[in-house]
């Protein structure tokens, strides 16, 4: 899997406020993705209607039980489940629980691409260094959804000040 380093813009109203029931998750046509793909659309498409949030039981079950940031953890659930693990470098594990080690690992395969070097599809991994998209953390990951001309649209865990799993659509810059 080919991924792209996010550089974004301000959020579109599509971004939900934390204290809003969230959107239906988008309709996408998966009439051309992999097995791998349909399998990781489904899983995503269930947790979202889980809604998890913070630690709660879904969350604690993407960590393996650790309280930490899971933005990463979600995407290593996902392929995990989905029968598209990763496989850490150093111990060969499914989970890459640290935004930069997960960047480390697509360097390390020559899967990284900068933005503007690689146009993201369904699956692929975005990666925000520096101001996220909502201005909770230093570095970020989300699964891409889409990509319609610069409009990324991602699901990514851990996101707002409540940790949610959110899908947000964003200007690539």
């Amino acid at each position: 899997k080919t991924v792209a380093e996010a550089q974004v813009r301000q959020p579109t109203s599509q971004q939900v406020a934390s204290t809003q029931p969230q959107p239906p998750f988008p309709t996408i046509d998966s009439s051309q993705f992999t097995p791998a793909q349909q399998a990781m659309l489904l899983l995503i498409e269930q947790e979202y209607a889980k809604q998890p949030s913070s630690y709660d039981a879904s969350v604690m079950s993407y960590t393996e039980g650790f309280q930490e940031s899971w933005c990463a953890d979600f995407i290593s659930w996902i392929r995990y489940h989905a029968g598209v693990p990763f496989e850490h470098q150093e111990t060969g594990y499914w989970r890459i629980p640290g935004v930069q080690t997960l960047r480390d690992y697509y360097a390390g395969s020559g899967a990284y691409q900068p933005v503007g070097d690689y146009v993201p599809k369904f699956g692929d991994v975005a990666f925000y260094f520096g101001e996220t998209p909502d201005g909770n953390s230093r570095e970020h990951v989300a699964l891409v959804l889409s990509v319609q001309g610069d409009m990324l649209t991602t699901i990514g865990g851990n996101e707002t000040d409540k940790g949610i799993l959110q899908i947000r659509t964003n200007t690539i810059a």
